[in-house]
């Protein structure tokens, strides 16, 4: 008789912990954050702040990325500034400005390419023309 007291005893402990361990605090499942993408400038000293999402480029220089079928935007640069590629995706796209004439540049799968930014201060919406969903903003200042 002892036994089975002990048994359901030690049964009883082992689902109470099980219980506390397997519940958060409230209860409802989590879900992990999507990493949120930011502009590298490789000669940024990575001091001071960006805005979220938008790459400052304070030696005129700047870097689109382009990952999972999707440009980081905005891109601010100064006029005339030279623009890196950085094509993570394994296919070709491009980088073509919505004003005709401003920008046009390919960059193959798995590569780099680089364009001139305008030398006129603007905003410069643009698109991939393999994938025209994909769109992005070059501001030129």
């Amino acid at each position: 008789m002892k036994t089975g007291k002990l048994a359901a005893g030690i049964a009883g402990l082992t689902l109470g912990v099980g219980l506390v361990t397997g519940c958060d605090s409230d209860n409802e499942p989590t879900t992990p954050e999507a990493p949120q993408m930011s502009m590298v400038n490789p000669s940024d000293d990575h001091e001071g702040t960006h805005d979220e999402g938008e790459a400052s480029t304070p030696a005129g220089e700047a870097s689109v990325l382009v990952r999972d079928f999707a440009f980081t935007s905005p891109v601010t640069v100064r006029a005339g500034a030279e623009v890196s590629i950085d094509n993570q995706d394994g296919v070709e796209h491009s980088v073509t400005s919505d004003t005709a004439g401003a920008f046009d540049e390919d960059v193959d799968g798995n590569s780099t390419a680089t364009f001139r930014a305008p030398t006129t201060p603007g905003t410069y919406p643009f698109h991939c023309r393999y994938h025209p969903e994909m769109t992005g903003t070059l501001v030129v200042q």
